[in-house]
């Protein structure tokens, strides 16, 4: 049975808090009570806040942050969003501090499969220099952030933006001289944007207090995709192992259930607070129709619609007609249910199965309607739509 906003919203955070207590305990006895009490703090909050009387002003230019989670989807919407010639773009700005790491919160440091705890280098992992380095992007001081920058993925993944920062670097100049350079750069574009998958959704909020300008979309994926994503990608590391009863597997799935979780209500939270400036965006709905949806999110954020055929040049939106490559299915959305094995599933729909309840995504019970696409693995609440976006003001519980 898929629930919708209205029945699941108080059931999820129960199940949540549950299900947390459960595989924190034992570990870490501080931070197990930190995770439950955070849950049941935002359902208090929720029934107690206003919603904000922000408006989105058609024809503002805003700035991009993206949240998600390895593998979901968020380097494709990085690319869809912010590989635009009026946009400057920093990919994942986090990668040099917290790469292999996530936040949970204000206090605790993940290292995934429910493995939680203080951070011990307070120099290296620490909040405050998160939240630095996401202003310091948005209002261009790029000069302050050399230790971010991480050459062989920076320049890779952000786009032909960063051309005069590689051309300076082959005159020999330094990374710092060459960040200076690309302040003008930044300066002098329409958006600023960045995305990383190193942070629970509340940590984002402080980014929207200090930065007006900023539009938040934390992107969901169906957490099966995501994990036969990291499946088959060979540097993630996970495996099906059947002789250990694929306790990998599980260990991650649960934990990036959690996580989803999580970030729905705190999602649910910063809508109120921010109704035009925070949107959910379901990847399965978005590729759905990628040319219509693709001009809503621009329209969402003040981008100038283009269309073109090719997703990798600079001014993208992907055609209906777009093939995907390295790709085993012509759905993108859906190809995890031609590759994922049934073991696999059965374990991830165990560990998963209340966020696949409060998301919206359908559960299979046999082989054939797992393979059988014309079956929608999903039945998303329209107020989780894209074309709902300028329309929904908060998320109903």
């Amino acid at each position: 049975m898929v629930y919708g906003f209205r029945k699941v919203g108080k059931y999820c955070i129960l199940v949540a808090t549950v299900l947390i207590i459960f595989n924190i305990a034992g570990v870490w006895i501080y931070e197990g009570s930190y995770r439950r009490n955070s849950l049941l703090t935002c359902e208090r909050e929720n029934n107690n806040i206003l919603s904000s009387t922000d408006k989105h002003i058609e024809g503002k230019s805003y700035d991009i942050l993206i949240n998600s989670y390895m593998r979901s989807g968020s380097s494709f919407m990085g690319r869809l969003l912010a590989w635009h010639p009026d946009t400057f773009y920093w990919y994942e700005p986090l990668w040099n501090y917290d790469s292999g790491v996530y936040y949970w919160g204000k206090d605790l440091l993940c290292v995934g499969r429910n493995m939680c705890g203080l951070a011990k280098n307070k120099t290296r992992h620490n909040l405050g220099r998160v939240y630095a380095t996401f202003d310091n992007i948005y209002n261009c001081n790029l000069s302050v952030l050399s230790a971010a920058m991480t050459e062989n993925i920076t320049l890779i993944h952000s786009g032909k933006i960063w051309q005069p920062y590689k051309e300076c670097r082959k005159k020999k100049l330094s990374i710092l001289k060459c960040l200076q350079q690309m302040e003008q750069v930044c300066k002098s574009s329409k958006h600023k944007a960045t995305k990383t998958v190193r942070l629970t959704l509340d940590n984002l909020e402080s980014t929207l207090k200090t930065n007006p300008d900023v539009k938040l979309i934390h992107l969901f994926r169906d957490p099966r995709a995501i994990m036969n994503s990291r499946l088959t990608t060979k540097w993630f590391g996970l495996k099906e192992l059947r002789f250990n009863d694929y306790k990998l597997l599980q260990e991650d799935a649960t934990d990036l259930c959690n996580r989803m979780i999580h970030d729905f209500i705190a999602g649910i939270h910063l809508k109120q607070k921010y109704p035009q400036r925070f949107s959910f965006v379901m990847f399965e709905d978005l590729m759905d129709d990628k040319t219509k949806k693709s001009k809503i999110l621009f329209e969402f954020f003040g981008l100038e619609m283009r269309i073109d055929k090719d997703l990798f040049k600079a001014v993208p939106v992907p055609t209906d007609d777009y093939k995907f490559t390295r790709r085993k299915s012509k759905n993108y959305a859906d190809w995890w249910r031609l590759q994922l094995s049934v073991g696999a599933l059965d374990i991830i729909d165990r560990s998963c199965i209340n966020a696949l309840e409060c998301l919206g995504y359908k559960r299979f019970f046999t082989e054939e309607n797992l393979r059988n696409l014309s079956i929608k693995a999903y039945d998303f609440q329209n107020q989780y739509k894209l074309q709902n976006i300028l329309k929904t003001d908060h998320y109903e519980l």
